[in-house]
């Protein structure tokens, strides 16, 4: 799930595991009256009525946790419930770093670069996959022998 904030709203593009949007908002996160409110954003309290529906279930990968303080706090201040299924949030960023190894005695080095968006993200994520489902292959084929090794009795 990616989104972009500015001082006044937020979009909102959660993704699915097939890739498709399973909703796209633009969020006011700003009072009824505030100027700088693009037009189309919707209501906080019924953007997040409508996201927590769209994600009630789901794990909900984002780049860090971090990336949602803000959205949280226009949410809070605005009296809007949070959306996000509690214990289902993850972060890929961890998940990236130890896939590239980027790990070393002192910590992960250097940081990644967040990918931007939603489908950035679930392109990286399946790089990830697959790279876990080719290793898991690869440990699983029997040893390959040569010609001239004998065959075991």
């Amino acid at each position: 799930m990616r989104w972009r904030v500015d001082s006044a709203a937020a979009r909102i593009t959660p993704l699915g595991a097939n890739g498709l949007v399973l909703t796209d908002q633009l969020v006011r996160l700003a009072g009824a009256r505030a100027k700088g409110i693009p037009e189309g954003a919707v209501d906080p309290h019924i953007a997040a009525d409508s996201l927590a529906t769209a994600l009630s279930g789901l794990t909900v990968l984002v780049w860090e946790h971090r990336d949602l303080e803000d959205l949280a706090a226009a949410l809070h201040t605005l009296g809007a419930p949070w959306p996000l299924p509690e214990g289902h949030v993850h972060e890929l960023l961890p998940l990236t770093t130890a896939w590239r190894a980027e790990i070393t005695p002192e910590g992960p080095q250097p940081r990644a670069a967040a990918p931007g968006r939603a489908d950035r993200m679930l392109y990286l994520l399946e790089q990830i996959a697959h790279a876990g489902h080719q290793a898991t292959r690869a440990r699983r084929r029997p040893a390959q022998r040569r010609p001239s090794e004998p065959q075991p009795t």
